[in-house]
């Protein structure tokens, strides 16, 4: 069989039903983890921002929640993330939040547990980006060599995970020239695990889950990494 030819979709799930909490399917869960999401961006900006005006500071907010979903949308010709009302009214709330109550930020980054909750809101949303941004490129890009389009996808994938962090476009490769950062790996490696799923006729859901479980756990294993010295004292 050609490499890119799509099999008989699986029926029966993997996973157990309650693991479809991690596909944020109701409006509220969505919603409070795009707010931890964009909470934890702004909080890691903070500091480098207190100098600079306020609007530099919103627009600099947007770019870098939602770089992925300004990029990949263009080269999709589809409309762009930031374009969605939700998206704007919690960016405007979070950064309300943020600066009416600054200690809070304080608490946060002092928490190794708030950062333990927070990671997992933060990556299951990152999660459903990714997902969803293969799936749009699947249905945008024809397949040109392979039954089915195989880079672009992943590509896509690898980009609505990570764009951020190349955001504002005046960055460049600068984020790279370390080498690829952790960011960058794990939405690459879960953009592909996931379309590969999906081209040899995986369970869609089955794949999302896997990729939120996967985002999940290797943030966990950062965390863990940065803060096991801490761990014992809180």
């Amino acid at each position: 069989m050609a490499f890119g030819k799509k099999e008989v979709e699986m029926d029966d799930p993997f996973f157990p039903s309650q693991f479809s909490t991690l596909l944020l399917g109701s409006f509220e869960l969505k919603t409070m983890c795009l707010f931890i999401y964009v909470f934890v961006n702004l909080s890691r900006q903070r500091r480098d921002l207190e100098s600079k005006p306020s609007f530099y500071s919103f627009v600099n907010l947007i770019i870098s929640s939602f770089g992925g979903g300004i990029i990949v949308p263009t080269l999709l010709n589809l409309p762009i993330v930031p374009f969605n009302d939700l998206n704007i009214t919690v960016l405007i709330a979070v950064y309300v939040f943020q600066h009416t109550f600054p200690k809070i930020v304080e608490v946060y980054r002092q928490s190794v547990l708030l950062h333990f909750f927070s990671t997992i809101m933060f990556q299951a949303y990152r999660a459903t980006v990714v997902t969803s941004v293969i799936l749009k490129a699947i249905s945008s890009i024809p397949p040109s060599f392979y039954d089915s389009a195989l880079f672009g996808p992943i590509f896509c994938g690898t980009i609505g995970g990570c764009g951020g962090g190349f955001m504002p476009l005046s960055k460049g490769l600068e984020p790279l020239k370390g080498g690829a950062n952790a960011s960058v790996l794990t939405a690459f490696m879960a953009a592909t695990g996931f379309h590969i799923w999906l081209i040899k006729g995986g369970n869609e859901i089955d794949g999302k889950i896997g990729v939120s479980l996967f985002l999940i756990g290797t943030a966990l294993y950062g965390l863990y990494d940065l803060n096991k010295h801490r761990i014992k004292t809180e």
